[in-house]
């Protein structure tokens, strides 16, 4: 199965070419151990990409957002400040059929400063018992004065 741009594989290896991988070539490849023999043969490099996983245990008092700036739940009216973010951030709605769909999934959250969105966190790949959250945040820019 391909989705954005992650790959798959569940079915036996011995199914596939090496071949019919051509086209996945810059995926993020998700498979079992017993498919390392064919996507060596399939790809010139194989890279490692190890996931994490944080388990707090420690009760934490919760943030309080700076004045001016809100979290909530996106909404399709807030699809044009989702395209608003950099072009090399298009791949957090990349799963989603495009920031409109994203905008009115009721699966991700934003930080707003007036209308620009400062980070997101959304729903990336939701399966049957599990959920991949992808997160954007957004470079400060700071902006000096010229001082004479």
């Amino acid at each position: 199965m391909a989705c954005a741009d992650h790959l798959l594989l569940r079915c036996e290896p011995t199914a596939l070419a090496p071949l019919a991988l051509a086209p996945f070539s810059a995926h993020y490849v998700q498979a079992p151990a017993r498919f390392l023999p064919l996507l060596g043969r399939a790809f010139d490099g194989l890279v490692p990409w190890g996931r994490m996983g944080d388990v707090h245990r420690v009760p934490v008092l919760p943030p309080r957002p700076l004045r001016g700036v809100t979290v909530r739940r996106l909404r399709p009216a807030d699809a044009p400040a989702v395209a608003a973010l950099e072009p090399e951030s298009a791949w957090i709605h990349s799963s989603w059929e495009g920031r409109e769909d994203l905008a009115a999934s009721g699966h991700g959250w934003a930080t707003f400063e007036k209308d620009r969105v400062l980070a997101l966190a959304c729903t990336y790949f939701r399966g049957s018992a599990y959920e991949d959250v992808a997160i954007l945040t957004v470079p400060r820019r700071h902006h000096r004065a010229a001082v004479p």
